[in-house]
């Protein structure tokens, strides 16, 4: 074992040995270094997908700089370590608020917003709140839309969306059932603003096909179009 590796398994094992005096041993992270090393383990626990239960409970105890992440981030064991790996440990030690050191600060817009643990999101949004919002120019370019063809999608519905087929959940103000147009292929990807590509759907359902997009929904909506 190089030297290097040596004195981080050393600073793993120190903090191990801390986490065990505020009552929380790592007994699996423990026989993981008794089968790969601290350096194999360290590289095992980092390459998760998600943080690890170790992780979580060093995080309410709010001793983060024992974790395996903030160690492998010390600047002594950089050459240990890719740049992936590094920066996995910094997306997840930040999106817990942890306070890196200054030489591996990380922008908190490089997290995605869904990685942002809830109490640390919270402090974000009310930190974001304003009275009003900025104003911002932009330039939108719409495609036209014939307002006969989505008045005829919805009757044509009869109130009954055309995905999920319920009723429409409530009555707009002349007391007709409230539903949305549709086109089946959008019309930014080169779909027809025809009768055969426009259905009428539930608000609830219209979200769904423009985050979802599910293929099997299409083919669905498609049969219903062309009736």
């Amino acid at each position: 074992m190089e030297e290097l590796e040596k004195r981080f398994h050393k600073a793993i094992i120190d903090g191990c040995e801390e986490a065990g005096k505020l009552g929380y041993r790592p007994s699996q992270f423990l026989q993981m270094i008794g089968d790969y090393g601290a350096l194999g383990a360290a590289k095992k626990v980092i390459s998760k997908s998600t943080v690890t239960e170790g992780f979580t409970k060093l995080w309410r105890l709010k001793r983060l700089d024992l974790s395996v992440e903030a160690i492998v981030l010390r600047s002594e064991y950089k050459s240990l370590f890719s740049e992936e790996e590094r920066a996995m440990c910094k997306k997840n030690l930040l999106a817990f608020g942890y306070e890196m050191p200054q030489e591996e600060e990380l922008n908190i817009e490089d997290i995605p917003i869904e990685d942002i643990e809830d109490e640390l999101l919270e402090k974000i949004a009310k930190q974001h709140s304003i009275e009003k919002p900025k104003l911002r120019e932009s330039t939108v370019t719409q495609r036209d839309r014939d307002p006969y063809l989505a008045e005829y999608a919805k009757r044509r519905a009869k109130g009954i969306c055309q995905l999920c087929e319920n009723p429409a959940p409530f009555m707009n103000e002349k007391g007709v059932p409230y539903l949305e147009s549709h086109h089946i292929v959008e019309l930014s990807e080169g779909g027809e603003d025809s009768v055969e590509n426009t259905v009428a759907l539930c608000p609830n359902c219209h979200r769904k096909m423009h985050i979802v997009k599910d293929l099997r929904d299409v083919q669905k909506l498609k049969k219903k179009g062309s009736l």
